[in-house]
């Protein structure tokens, strides 16, 4: 074999393995997955908040962030109530 034919296919097979390794990206963890994983969440989050500007692009954010909203508190109409004590009785005189 001359040298310009195992040239030509030592190219070859390298732009194929570019090309197969460039297919295999990566999908993103989903929502359900992150609500699961509470700490891969938690990652995921501060991850996100330490670039705010490029996390509104990034699947992986988005749905870490869904998750979390979904998982943490949320609101506080999910809150349960709080018990506070009773209040005190006023002994102070009353001013007129």
């Amino acid at each position: 074999m001359s040298p310009a034919v195992v040239a030509l296919r030592a190219a070859g097979s390298v732009t194929l393995l570019v090309v197969l390794l460039s297919a295999c990206e990566r999908k993103p963890p989903s929502v359900s997955y992150y609500r699961t994983h509470a700490e891969e969440r938690h990652a995921q989050v501060a991850k996100c908040a330490d670039d705010p500007a490029s996390a509104r692009s990034d699947a992986a954010c988005i749905n870490a962030l869904a998750a979390e909203r979904a998982e943490g508190i949320g609101s506080f109409r999910n809150l349960p109530p709080l018990q506070l004590p009773p209040p005190q009785a006023d002994h102070r005189p009353k001013s007129r």
